[in-house]
């Protein structure tokens, strides 16, 4: 038996992209800082940030435009997956997180109230081949 499965806390970097493919399907892309902290052997604080791009389909992805900004706080649970496609005879490679549930955690966008909320949708799309052969944005 093999396991396929990450989750992530963190904030969105930039405001998420948004693409409608060729299929009706929506997709949303956006870019989650995880930053760690830790004290080196000299006593100094060190601070370091790993950065995913991560995928949404469908529902949800609309439900991103709605709810998500630059800076919002997120918790994404999904799989690794990676793509290649060519141009120009360069292969390029992206490792990717395609998030089969998101939850929302902190200010909404509308009126960036100080309450937290959290909105949570579940994996509701069927992917095309053809919408992720369209995805290089």
């Amino acid at each position: 038996m093999s396991m396929n499965k990450v989750i992530i806390e963190g904030f969105l970097g930039k405001d998420p992209e948004f693409k409608c493919m060729p299929t009706g399907n929506t997709v949303a892309t956006m870019s989650v800082g995880v930053s760690e902290q830790w004290k080196d052997k000299l006593g100094q604080h060190q601070q370091k940030t790993q950065w995913f791009r991560v995928i949404r389909w469908g529902k949800a992805a609309e439900s991103c435009k709605k709810y998500l900004f630059k800076g919002s706080q997120v918790l994404v649970e999904g799989k690794l997956s990676t793509r290649v496609w060519e141009h120009d005879g360069i292969k390029t490679y992206i490792t990717e997180v395609i998030a089969s549930n998101i939850q929302f955690i902190g200010k909404r966008k509308e009126n960036k109230e100080e309450e937290k909320e959290q909105v949570t949708y579940e994996d509701d799309t069927k992917i095309y081949a053809a919408d992720v052969e369209g995805l290089n944005f």
